[in-house]
């Protein structure tokens, strides 16, 4: 008899922390899903008219936007996407 409530002890302490682990997980994803950007509707690069996008290449942080034309060398704008700037400019020669 001693030995079932042992079990039983058991299996009721694992299903607790096997809940409790489940409401931490939620909890932090939700928490981490409310963190997200608002999308960014226009940014201004400084670049003089007639300046040309002819590729843009990004991941997570960082975006990288190929330009052409407006009386400049060909050059690489390396823009941070989470403090919304410019970080360099990079001229092609």
């Amino acid at each position: 008899m001693l030995k079932l409530r042992i079990l039983k002890t058991i299996v009721f302490l694992l299903s607790f922390l096997l809940i409790f682990g489940i409401i931490i997980l939620g909890m932090q994803l939700i928490k981490a899903g409310k963190g997200s950007r608002k999308p960014v509707s226009e940014i201004n690069l400084n670049e003089p008219s007639g300046s040309q996008i002819s590729s843009v290449i990004g991941n997570e942080k960082e975006l990288y936007i190929f330009i052409k034309g407006g009386s400049k060398p060909d050059r690489i704008i390396i823009y941070d996407t989470q403090k919304q700037s410019k970080i360099s400019t990079i001229t092609i020669n």
